[in-house]
């Protein structure tokens, strides 16, 4: 995917993952590259799933509600030379592995499997 502008996309209720930018499920060997995402509902770019050998790459990522990039179960992706401003967090990686993050600009979150399951604890006893 090349060059494209994609925005303001999202609102999904019942499916949040719904409301991103790009959302890759499953998928190998893309390459997210020179696209202007903003002002979605979610997250710019989402990848889940048995992801693998993705790339994400000299994109801008600004102004999208929930996170710019966000990436869940996925191997051998690439986070390089993005321009990300504007969200309420810039990447999260959870639980991936064999992964390159640089030159982006930005903080990073990597969250272990552990945390995510005492996070899913916590807020089932809240209710």
């Amino acid at each position: 995917m090349y060059g494209n502008k994609i925005s303001p996309n999202g609102g999904h209720l019942s499916k949040p993952h719904l409301s991103s930018g790009i959302l890759i499920p499953d998928g190998e060997s893309n390459v997210i590259s020179a696209n202007d995402i903003s002002q979605n509902a979610g997250r710019g770019v989402y990848t889940l799933g048995h992801v693998s050998g993705n790339e994400i790459i000299h994109n801008t990522i600004t102004d999208n509600e929930h996170t710019a990039i966000e990436t869940n179960d996925g191997n051998s992706l690439g986070i390089k030379s993005n321009h990300v401003s504007g969200t309420h967090d810039a990447v999260i990686i959870h639980h991936s592995s064999s992964f390159v993050v640089s030159s982006n600009g930005i903080s990073v979150s990597f969250i272990p499997r552990l945390q995510i399951r005492l996070l899913r604890k916590r807020k089932k006893s809240k209710k």
